[in-house]
């Protein structure tokens, strides 16, 4: 999937973020942004935040 995204969004040409999260025990959810450079390279990686389960 992230092979498939990183190559459509180098068609775009424009630095891009990805939001992923998952599933603990406490806290019910942690997300972290990745920002990606128009090739697909991690530009940086964002400090993990907390959600609730809904």
């Amino acid at each position: 999937m992230a092979k498939a995204l990183a190559a459509e969004m180098r068609q775009v040409n424009s630095e891009w973020r990805m939001t992923l999260g998952y599933l603990t025990v406490l806290p019910k959810r942690i997300y972290f942004d990745v920002t990606f450079s128009p090739d697909g390279r991690v530009v940086r990686v964002s400090e993990t935040s907390w959600g609730r389960l809904n």
